[in-house]
Order: structure tokens, then C-alpha cells, then sequence
């Protein structure tokens, strides 16, 4: 995608090193309070570095953009991993821990896979991953209606 958008490949790689700055420090972060937030603030805040993060990857050439997509990448990616193992516990306790984690790992490994192949299906067909961007996008604001009501499944 960034060949396409006139970005060398060495620029593209370089993006991995930042992304991955912001990542940790989202983890860092997130991690230290996220027992005093609820859960769905922080998959409110994922939803919007999402958003960010498409913004930026769909004109890589531009410094703003491009920082947009470090970003927005990296807050993402922070929020992910809180949102992918805290839930569980808080809300169902640890006694069938392992069973959740193993379905949940199971459905990541799954989607992980899926996405790539529509990304690629997208871009054998229109000669772009944009469309997929925009696919993606256009799905972030259904995220972030369904996160204001997400709530813990054990108060109901």
C-alpha cells in the first residue's frame, strides 16, 4: 500500500519502529488504570485511534497522515491488548479463564486471518487497498455506538 502511495519500503518499515513506541506506551499507560476505568472508555479510545490510524493509512505521503497512522497505530494496538485480556476476568472471574482465553485466541487467529485476505481480495479487484480503508472506516463509528452501550454482561 505504501509503494502505491509513493512511499519507498524502507520509509514503510521505518514506520514499525514509532508505531511500536506508541504501543508500548498506550500498554504502559492503559495498563497502570484500567482497573479504575471502565473498559468500554478504553474501547471508545481504541475506536478512535482507529479511526486515526485508517485517516493516516490512506495517504502515507503526507507527514500529517503519516503521523496519524503512527499514532493512531500505536494507540490501537496498546488498547487491543488491555481490551484483549482484561475483560474476561473482570467481568466472568477466572474460573473458566482458560476456556474464554482459549476461544477468544481462537476467534484473534481467525479474524487475524481473515483480514489480510480481504485487504488482498480488495486489492486484486479495484487495484487498491483504499476501498478496504475505507470499508474499515466506514465500520469505526458502528464500534464506537456499540462501546458507549457496552456494559459489564453481569450487571443485567
Amino acid at each position: 500500500m505504501a509503494d502505491a502511495q509513493g512511499v519507498s519500503r524502507d520509509a514503510a518499515v521505518g514506520l514499525f519502529l514509532p508505531v511500536a513506541i506508541f504501543h508500548i506506551a498506550t500498554t504502559l499507560s492503559l495498563g497502570a488504570i484500567a482497573e479504575w476505568v471502565r473498559l468500554k472508555y478504553i474501547l471508545i479510545f481504541m475506536g478512535v485511534a482507529q479511526v486515526l490510524s485508517l485517516y493516516g493509512l490512506s495517504d502515507l505521503g503526507d507527514p500529517l497522515s503519516r503521523w496519524c497512522y503512527i499514532a493512531g497505530s500505536g494507540f490501537s494496538w496498546g488498547s487491543f491488548g488491555i481490551l484483549i485480556n482484561l475483560p474476561w476476568p473482570r467481568f466472568f472471574g477466572r474460573r473458566h479463564l482458560g476456556a474464554i482465553n482459549g476461544w477468544v485466541g481462537g476467534a484473534t487467529v481467525v479474524t487475524s486471518a481473515v483480514g489480510p485476505f480481504l485487504f488482498g481480495l480488495c486489492n486484486e479487484y479495484f487495484g487498491s487497498f483504499l476501498p478496504a480503508v475505507a470499508i474499515c472506516l466506514a465500520l469505526c463509528p458502528v464500534v464506537l455506538v456499540a462501546a458507549v452501550f457496552a456494559d459489564n454482561p453481569q450487571a443485567a
